[in-house]
C-alpha cells in the first residue's frame, strides 16, 4: 500500500506544491489548472437551445462564475501535442476548491469509478526499458489517497470497468486490445484486488444464438457493455445480442437476458426490438447502479419508446415524446434518474434531458452541447458523451466538443438550474465523494 494523502494536498493547494511522491505530484497543464484562471476572461458558453422542435418546452439554466460542489472528479488529458497526438496524463480535481492534482504522467488506457463511488482505477502504461515492450499496471485508489498498484499479469487484456464488491473486469487475451475489433464476444476476467487479489473468476461469453460477423462485414451490436455483452454489477444477469431464426444472408438480431451462472434464458426482446445485423447503431441497454434493472430506448418510424426491464424479466414501457439518443446516457447514483441528450434536427447538437424513473416524466433543459465536429467523431462517434453524475445525484458534468482541439466541461446544478464552465481539454471518467478529513 502507498499513501498520497490527497486531502492534505488539497488543503494546502494554494501553497507551494508538496515534495514528489509515487506517483509524483507534478505541475498540472495550464489547460486544467483552474486555480490559475478560475473562469476565462471571455467564458465560452454552450449552445443556447430555445424551445426545441417537438418539445413541450425547456427549462433555462443560468450561467454563473462558480458552483459550489463536493467530491473528487477524475479527468483524462485530452490536450494535443505539437504532433497532433493526445498528451498523456490523468488528474483528480477536488471540486470544493477546484484544485487539480496530477496522478500520473504516463499514458492511461482505461479508467473508471466503482459503482459505489468509493474507489477508482486506471490502467497505465509504464516506461519501457530499451528493446522491451511497455509494461502496464492497474492502479486502484480511494478519495482519501490510499493506493494499491498491481502489475499486469499474463492473460490480462483491456480494462473494462468495475462490478460490485470491488470486482475489476478485464477482457482476456488473445482477443483484446487491437484484436477485439472483431467485435465478437470475449472471455472476461474478474479480479478482486481489494481482497488481496486472491479471488479470480472467468466468464466465458458463449451464448446460444449469439450472432457473429461474416464476409459481408456485418458486426454484432457494440455497446458500452463488456465486449458485446452487458452484465449487471453482480454478474447474475447479462444481456446479449440474440439472432432470430431465418435466412443466414439476412440476419435479424434482438436482445436476450440470461440468468447467471448457468446461462438460463429468461426472455428475449423481439416483441419490442429487432434489427438487421450490420447496422452501425444499436440501442444501448444500460444497467442501473445497483444492477436491479436496465433501460433502453428504441426509435422506430420517428417514434421512440423507453423499456425498463427488471431482473425477473418483467418490463414496463412508455412513450418518449421528445426522442433521446439511444446511446450515451447515464443513471444517477441513487438510481432515480437518467440523464440523456435529445438531438437537435439538422445539427450536431444535443440538449440535456433528465428522466424521472418513478414518474416516467422528463425535464428538458435549454442547454445544448456540440459533438459532431470533435476528434471523437473522426473515430465514428455520433452522439454526445454520457453525462457524469455527482455522488449525491444533484449535479452533472457534460462535455462540449465543438472542435478537435477545444473540449470543454460544464458543471450543471440541477436544483439551482445553473451552470458554469469547469475545465478545458480534459475528459471526465468518474466522480467520487469528498475525501474524509
Amino acid at each position: 500500500m502507498k499513501y498520497l494523502f490527497w486531502p492534505f494536498f488539497f488543503i494546502l493547494s494554494a501553497c507551494a506544491p508538496l515534495a514528489p511522491t509515487n506517483p509524483p505530484m507534478m505541475p498540472v497543464p495550464s489547460a486544467t489548472n483552474l486555480a490559475a484562471w478560475s473562469m476565462p476572461t471571455h467564458p465560452a458558453k454552450p449552445t443556447a437551445v430555445a424551445t426545441p422542435p417537438g418539445a413541450e418546452g425547456c427549462l433555462s439554466l443560468s450561467p454563473v462564475e462558480q458552483i459550489a460542489s463536493q467530491g473528487l472528479l477524475l479527468l483524462e488529458n485530452q490536450e494535443l501535442g505539437d504532433d497532433g497526438r493526445l498528451l498523456s496524463g490523468f488528474f483528480a480535481m477536488e471540486m470544493s476548491t477546484k484544485a487539480v492534482q496530477t496522478l500520473t504522467n504516463n499514458i492511461v488506457v482505461g479508467s473508471a469509478a466503482s459503482p459505489d463511488h468509493l474507489h477508482f482505477a486506471y490502467f497505465e502504461v509504464l516506461p519501457a526499458s530499451s528493446g522491451m515492450s511497455a509494461p502496464r499496471a492497474l492502479v486502484i485508489a480511494d478519495a482519501n489517497g490510499t493506493v494499491q498498484t498491481i502489475s499486469e499479469e499474463p492473460g490480462w487484456g483491456r480494462f473494462l470497468g468495475w462490478g460490485a464488491n470491488g470486482a475489476i473486469v478485464f477482457s482476456m487475451f488473445p482477443q483484446s486490445l487491437a484484436q477485439d475489433t472483431s467485435r465478437e464476444p470475449v472471455n472476461l476476467l474478474i479480479l478482486y484486488p481489494l481482497e488481496n487479489n486472491q479471488i479470480k473468476k472467468i466468464l466465458t461469453n458463449s451464448f446460444e444464438r449469439y450472432p457473429t460477423g461474416d464476409e459481408l462485414g456485418q458486426i454484432v451490436p457494440w455497446w458500452r457493455g463488456w465486449n458485446g455483452t452487458s452484465y449487471n454489477t453482480s454478474f447474475d444477469r447479462v444481456i446479449t445480442p440474440y439472432q432470430l431464426p431465418g435466412e443466414d444472408k439476412i440476419k435479424i438480431v434482438t436482445y436476450a437476458m440470461w440468468k447467471m451462472p448457468g446461462k438460463t434464458l429468461m426472455r428475449s426482446f423481439e416483441d419490442v426490438y429487432a434489427s438487421p445485423l450490420g447496422m452501425n447503431h444499436y440501442p444501448d441497454p444500460v444497467w442501473s447502479p445497483d444492477g436491479s434493472q436496465f433501460i433502453f430506448f428504441v426509435t422506430q418510424r420517428q417514434e421512440q419508446d423507453a423499456f425498463l426491464v427488471q431482473k425477473d424479466g418483467s418490463m414496463t414501457s412508455f412513450v418518449v415524446k421528445q426522442p433521446v439518443f439511444e446511446q450515451e446516457f447515464s443513471w444517477s447514483p441513487n438510481g432515480k434518474m437518467v440523464a440523456a441528450f435529445s438531438p437537435l434536427a439538422g445539427k450536431s447538437t444535443g440538449y440535456l434531458s433528465v428522466l424521472n424513473i418513478e414518474t416516467k416524466t422528463w425535464q428538458n433543459f435549454c442547454f445544448g452541447v456540440t459533438y459532431g465536429d470533435s476528434i471523437s467523431y473522426e473515430y465514428g462517434k455520433s452522439e454526445p458523451f454520457a453525462p457524469i453524475w455527482s455522488p449525491d445525484s444533484s449535479q452533472l458534468i457534460v462535455v462540449d466538443w465543438p472542435k478537435k482541439d477545444n473540449l470543454r466541461l460544464f458543471l450543471i446544478d440541477l436544483p439551482h438550474r445553473s451552470f458554469s464552465l469547469l475545465a478545458e481539454n480534459v475528459l471526465p471518467t468518474g466522480w467520487l465523494p469528498a475525501p474524509s478529513r
